[in-house]
């Protein structure tokens, strides 16, 4: 991508400074030439628009290609950013998936409502990966539980703790277009995974937490 746009950079300021030079060089012509001129510059004005319209074009181009890659950047960094590699091998028969909401936030009804659903889209599409545990979690009904927290590191040190004991745990940060800031971390969804697994890192969590406030 870098290459392309220095690439690009480089056509568009030849082109202008061809353009630059066609028109000082007819400027010249007509001042020493005189009426004589016209004709001339009749004939060569057609090519001086032609390299601005490609350095127009090309300025367009490289606006475009950087807009692009600033907005997948963008995107990048508000999808869930916290994924880890879990194993495919099915060891208990109750799974669940939990989704713990930031209640610090004071977020509305139907923005908790959609946080949770990105959050649940989220696990949804990292369990595909494992096809045994997205079986094993649909076969018990798509279990969904919520949780919530008062701060961004309770939200943070139970994310911490499920990718520890390997299960999947997928963050929300919100896109700042309603209610909170740009990049505000609302929902966490942990799993789908054995039930027992997540209750171990719920419970585990809450204990450092109380601990650390005490």
């Amino acid at each position: 991508m870098r290459c392309i746009i220095r690439v690009l950079i480089l056509l568009f300021l030849s082109s202008a400074w061809v353009t630059e030079n066609a028109l000082k060089s007819e400027n010249i012509r007509i001042v020493k030439d005189g009426p004589s001129a016209a004709t001339t510059l009749q004939e060569t004005a057609p090519d001086a628009k032609v390299g601005f319209i490609i350095a127009a074009v090309l300025g367009y181009c490289i606006y475009k290609i950087m807009t692009i890659a600033a907005r997948r950047k963008l995107e990048s960094s508000a999808e869930p950013n916290d994924t880890n590699e879990i194993s495919d091998v099915v060891d208990s028969d109750n799974y669940k998936l939990i989704l713990v909401i930031r209640t610090d936030l004071k977020m509305g009804k139907g923005k908790v409502a959609a946080q949770c659903a990105h959050a649940a889209v989220a696990a949804y599409k990292a369990v595909t990966k494992y096809p045994k545990v997205l079986q094993a979690w649909e076969e018990c009904g798509q279990a969904k539980i919520t949780l919530k927290v008062d701060s961004e590191n309770a939200l943070v040190e139970i994310a911490r703790q499920a990718r520890t004991v390997g299960l999947l745990a997928n963050t929300i940060q919100d896109a700042g277009r309603t209610q909170i800031k740009s990049g505000s971390k609302t929902v966490c969804a942990i799993g789908p995974g054995p039930a027992d697994l997540i209750d171990q890192v719920t419970e585990l969590s809450i204990h450092i937490l109380k601990d650390n406030q005490a």
